[in-house]
């Protein structure tokens, strides 16, 4: 007896992801007309994509633009222009007036800013099939006259899909996997700012090499005597006007930026926390000129000392394993001055970071595969820097 086989008709767009397995599109994007103006200012994006993705998508874009000759004035400088205008990058429909926009052009030495508008990361999944999509609006907005020069509708999307009554697995499969991923929006995110940079025409005037900014003098203030939790350090750094600067101290990890107070004198006062650490050591600035290039670091004559030490270790670090399960329950006493508390896990790999608050007990569920978990736990101060880890503790899970 024999047995018939009936063709069934698959949806077209099911036929579609089988043909192609995955695939890439974006609408062509219209090139810009004319030479735009070579200093150029790019806003923060505006929309609903993640404030990740608007980050990556200005980065890039930016990268972009400079391989192509114009120069941007430093994201950093934006955006504290931006801040100072009282306006608020984080919301939805943030972007002001275009007249404002070009003033702050215009205040920054730019010939135009560049803004990016709506934004948004259309993801759509109908069971074996997906689409994710990066959408939005560009404009360029002459600094002088504040009219748009170019506005472009732009988007860039990947689809795929795989065959599961045929059996047959496709490549497509691994596609969307990846699709949910951050590597993938990259990708995505990538695509779309070298297709709106490949847009804009080249500039015909090539970049000279700027002379690099200079540091006259850094200074602190006080530049004597000890300080300890509570006291005020004033930092002071003379040097080309126009940009920004960052210091680090007394060797103390992390740098603080330092605000131009007048032309060429960056300043900031930082509070002296408990826990910062016990150290000595001169200040070390480095001041970045309005595109972003930097001088050569330099130090201050006299060093600063800081009497803060940091956290001691938390003591009688226990550890038990729930009956049945993998479960462990973590306690340990308060190391004084301590504000919060970060638990290290070490499980045949990479040691994992478990951030417990201000809490004095943590309770861990061990993901399945290693029979043994060593663990330790130490404490910050307000400094928000760890003091050193308490003695290990060994579990078994058997």
């Amino acid at each position: 007896m024999s047995r018939v086989f009936r063709a069934r008709a698959l949806p077209l767009v099911i036929l579609a992801a089988l043909s192609l397995g995955a695939c890439s599109s974006a609408p062509k994007v219209p090139p810009f007309a004319g030479t735009p103006p070579k200093r150029i200012v790019l806003l923060p994006f505006e929309g609903s994509l993640s404030v990740r993705g608007k980050a990556a998508l200005r980065r890039l874009l930016g990268s972009f633009l400079v391989d192509r000759q114009y120069i941007k004035i430093d994201d950093e400088i934006v955006d504290t222009r931006v801040a100072q205008m009282g306006w608020r990058p984080w919301e939805r429909g943030w972007i002001p007036d275009d007249a404002s926009l070009a003033g702050v052009a215009r205040a920054l030495g730019a010939g135009a800013v560049v803004v990016g508008q709506d934004l948004r990361d259309e993801s759509v999944s109908a069971g074996i099939l997906y689409r994710r999509g990066v959408y939005g609006t560009v404009r360029w907005i002459d600094a002088a006259t504040a009219k748009t020069l170019w506005s472009v509708e732009v988007g860039s999307s990947r689809t795929g899909g795989v065959a599961l009554e045929s059996g047959q697995v496709l490549k497509a499969l691994s596609e969307t996997v990846e699709s949910s991923s951050d590597d993938a929006f990259v990708r995505l995110a990538a695509k779309l700012a070298f297709e709106l940079a490949e847009a804009v025409p080249a500039h015909p005037e090539s970049s000279e090499v700027a002379v690099r900014p200079q540091i006259a003098q850094v200074s602190a203030q006080p530049g004597d005597g000890v300080l300890r939790p509570g006291d005020m350090l004033t930092l002071r750094v003379n040097g080309t006007p126009g940009g920004r600067a960052r210091a680090s101290f007394a060797g103390i990890p992390g740098a603080v930026p330092l605000a131009e107070s007048e032309p060429g004198v960056y300043a900031t006062s930082v509070k002296i926390l408990p826990g910062m650490g016990v150290a000595q050591g001169p200040v070390i600035a480095t001041v970045y000129d309005v595109t972003g290039q930097p001088s050569e670091p330099r130090s201050s004559l006299t060093p600063v000392r800081i009497d803060a030490p940091r956290v001691d270790s938390p003591s009688d670090f226990t550890a038990s394993v729930e009956p049945g399960t993998r479960r462990v329950r973590l306690a340990w006493k308060s190391a004084p001055g301590a504000v919060r508390y970060s638990v290290a896990r070490i499980a045949g790999g990479p040691p994992v970071t478990l951030d417990a608050g201000a809490a004095q007990e943590w309770v861990d569920t061990v993901p399945a595969g290693p029979s043994q978990v060593t663990y330790a736990v130490a404490g910050a101060g307000a400094s928000g820097l760890f003091g050193p880890p308490s003695a290990t503790v060994v579990v078994n899970l058997n």
